[in-house]
């Protein structure tokens, strides 16, 4: 398929590579039994599935979010907390269409994060490390956007050749030759595809996957700042670690 096509198409539920090592041979049989048995069922928005589950795809907060009430989604193999039941709130997802029970529940983190502070379990993202010499050349050449300066994060887009967006990329800048680069969970290999495919051979530059090697947490909200600085010896204040700003 050519890539005007390829862009124009939402096919991301047929790519091969939504599936990866953890698919073993047990998860492949029990969900096949899921599936089949549910054959002529009806789908329903937001519907958890749970044959297979967990893989070993879980992050080291795993353990820790599940004993604090945390209700799961799948993501890419990942167990990902969608929210947290409280005070016996019911933790499964309800086959309707109507309203979902845990409404409540997340418009109260979504509170707790405009007025407080809070953690969340980002790890299913997709990372990737690029470095070495020419790493800068050959990243500018895959992205439309100019690419971030020295300990600075900007949004990026891949493009197809006939310019349609084909992916989206947060770029830390670490060094000279040296990108952190994050995407979604369901767009890991995808993405990480698209970029093998490009590097030139000889290339003297490294792309590597290393989203089952690194576990992501994100402190965010009105209170993150003093979270942190009670937790790192690094001057975090607004002056000296601005908007867009990484630090290794």
């Amino acid at each position: 398929m050519d890539d005007e096509r390829r862009a124009g198409l939402r096919l991301i539920e047929c790519d091969p590579d939504r599936y990866s090592t953890w698919t073993d041979r047990k998860f492949l049989m029990e969900k096949a039994r899921e599936s089949y048995g549910m054959n002529t069922t009806p789908a329903f928005p937001k519907e958890e599935r749970w044959a297979g589950r967990p893989t070993e795809r879980v992050s080291g907060a795993y353990e820790e979010t599940k004993a604090r009430g945390a209700a799961f989604g799948f993501h890419a193999g990942w167990e990902q907390p969608h929210f947290f039941a409280t005070n016996g709130e019911r933790k499964d997802t309800p086959v309707c269409y109507t309203r979902k029970h845990y409404h409540d529940a997340v418009g109260r983190e979504v509170d707790l994060i405009l007025n407080g502070v809070g953690v969340a379990d980002l790890t299913p993202f997709g990372k990737f490390i690029l470095e070495g010499p020419g790493a800068t050349k050959f990243l500018s050449s895959m992205v439309a956007n100019t690419l971030p300066k020295q300990n600075r994060v900007n949004i990026s887009h891949m493009l197809t050749h006939n310019g349609k967006v084909y992916a989206e990329l947060t770029i830390s800048r670490l060094g000279k030759d040296r990108y952190y680069m994050v995407t979604g969970s369901g767009s890991e290999l995808h993405d990480y595809r698209w970029l093998k495919h490009h590097i030139p051979e000889g290339a003297e530059f490294k792309l590597r996957n290393v989203t089952e090697e690194m576990g992501v947490l994100a402190v965010t909200g009105k209170y993150s700042r003093d979270v942190m600085t009670k937790l790192t010896d690094s001057a975090l204040s607004h002056v000296e670690f601005p908007f867009w700003n990484v630090v290794k």
